[in-house]
C-alpha cells in the first residue's frame, strides 16, 4: 500500500518557529540597546544643558546684585 502525502505549497514555507524567535529576540535586543543610548545621550544632554543654564542664572544673579543699591 502505497502512502500519499500533502505537498507544500509555496506560501507555506515559514521558517521554523525557533528560528522565527530567535530573529525577534535579536531585533528586541537592538531596540532595547538603541533606547538605552538614546537615553543616555538625552541624559547627557540634559546635565550639559542644566549646567548651563545654572551658570546663565549665577551671572544674572551676580548682575542684579551689583545694580542692587547696598543696604
Amino acid at each position: 500500500r502505497q502512502t500519499v502525502r500533502a505537498r507544500r505549497t509555496s506560501h507555506d514555507r515559514r521558517p521554523a518557529q525557533g528560528r522565527a524567535v530567535a530573529v525577534q529576540g535579536q531585533y528586541l535586543q537592538r531596540c532595547s540597546f538603541s533606547c538605552v543610548v538614546l537615553q543616555q545621550c538625552s541624559l547627557l544632554y540634559l546635565g550639559k544643558s542644566l549646567k548651563w543654564l545654572i551658570g546663565e542664572i549665577g551671572v544674572v544673579e551676580e548682575m542684579i546684585q551689583k545694580k542692587a543699591p547696598s543696604e
